[in-house]
């Protein structure tokens, strides 16, 4: 019974304001992309590019569900930098 980001957002600006939901993000173990990220932490767990690319999704996730972006700064050059790397 959750209510969506924009509805939290009006409520907490109402005068009885509110709680602010806890956010839950589900992973899909079996996807194709989660596979990918995972051997190539194996092969080199270190890599920078890797944690770009959890932000990264952690961003497309929050935009996918209607939240803002906590940087959209940050954001963007990490997409700018992702098109950039595959160009």
């Amino acid at each position: 019974m959750d209510y969506s980001p924009q509805l939290e957002k009006l409520l907490l600006k109402g005068k009885g304001g509110g709680a602010k939901q806890r956010r839950i993000l589900e992973l899909n173990p079996e996807h194709d992309l989660f596979k990918k990220l995972h051997e190539r932490y194996a092969q080199r767990p270190n890599e920078k590019q890797l944690g770009e690319c959890a932000e990264l999704l952690l961003g497309y996730a929050l935009l996918a569900e209607g939240s803002e972006l906590p940087d959209p700064v940050r954001f963007n050059q990490l997409v700018i930098n992702s098109i950039v790397r595959t160009l």
